[in-house]
């Protein structure tokens, strides 16, 4: 995946949790680092499918532990639209 859009999804993210884009890694962890609920996830995914303009629906956010997890599932999206 090319970097504008790793950089689109780390954007996304420090948008929805208004914090510097620099707080990011893609070993964050998801849950005990950032404080994310399945909740704040579904609103991520729909910033993301809105930003990115691709469909998450399907994708298993459940298993999503670190940023580069959404990395990971965003790439898979876009690699099946292609």
């Amino acid at each position: 995946m090319s970097n504008e859009k790793v950089s689109s999804i780390y954007t996304t993210l420090a948008e929805y949790l208004e914090i510097p884009v620099s707080e990011l890694k893609e070993s964050t962890s998801l849950e005990n680092e950032l404080l994310l609920d399945s909740t704040e996830l579904i609103c991520i995914i729909a910033a993301l499918e809105k930003t990115m303009n691709i469909d998450l629906q399907n994708v298993p956010f459940e298993d999503w532990v670190v940023i580069n997890d959404i990395v990971k599932a965003v790439e898979q999206q876009v690699k099946e639209v292609m």
